[in-house]
């Protein structure tokens, strides 16, 4: 939940572009300072609500100081043995891919407009997929990212360079030490909040050629990421 009197949010629905190329999407009602992206995929072509085969599940963040990054984990429908990869990326907004190891989407940030924002496409097939995002405006937003510490565990560490005291904190994982390219093996994902004071996380992870498949998740109320 994220409100109070000066903040404005919208949420909006719109289809990524079917080539390479700069895309404006509009119908917001203001300029945001910061855009969380959400999409399943560069297969989920229908408009919601709808059902279809191969789970995918991507999301990004952009805020207008052009901090951003991306991730996408999925898993391919009816395959023996398993298939399944993720990947994220810290220099794009948005990033989809086709399992096991080509690039179907990929955008950065470009600006934040009067009614709405601007993504350029570097990479883009011709599918036209469904995304959904929420922009807000009125609020202090910075994306960035790190590398979790490796230390034994209980470990402190601290994170700077946010320019302000946050009375959230998001953050996303796909579990892997590296930024990629390209999907790598394993479909994993962690997602977790804290407002300082309560903190939720969530993870799960997909086996790459595993049969039967090797499917598992995890949520705990005392971590805020996993």
């Amino acid at each position: 939940l994220i409100g109070g009197p000066g903040v404005s949010a919208k949420a909006v629905r719109w289809q990524m572009p079917g080539a390479p190329g700069v895309r404006s999407v509009t119908g917001v009602g203001f300029r945001p300072d910061v855009v969380l992206h959400f999409s399943l995929g560069d297969y989920f072509v229908e408009v919601p609500p709808a059902l279809r085969a191969n789970a995918f599940h991507g999301m990004g963040v952009m805020e207008r100081g052009g901090g951003q990054w991306a991730f996408e984990a999925g898993s391919i429908d009816a395959y023996a043995p398993s298939l399944t990869g993720r990947f994220q990326r810290t220099d794009a907004a948005l990033y989809l891919s086709y399992l096991p190891s080509q690039v179907a989407k990929q955008a950065s940030f470009v600006s934040m407009d009067a009614d709405g924002f601007t993504l350029n496409f570097t990479a883009a097939t011709a599918f036209l997929p469904q995304t959904i995002s929420l922009a807000l405006a009125g609020v202090a937003a910075k994306a960035g990212s790190f590398n979790k510490a490796t230390g034994a565990a209980p470990a402190a560490q601290s994170i700077t360079g946010a320019g302000f005291r946050p009375g959230l904190v998001l953050l996303a994982s796909v579990q892997e030490v590296a930024v990629t390219p390209t999907p790598i093996t394993h479909s994993r994902m962690g997602l977790g909040a804290s407002d300082g004071v309560t903190a939720g996380s969530i993870a799960w992870n997909d086996t790459t050629a595993a049969t039967p498949s090797d499917v598992k998740a995890v949520d705990k109320l005392n971590k805020v990421c996993l």
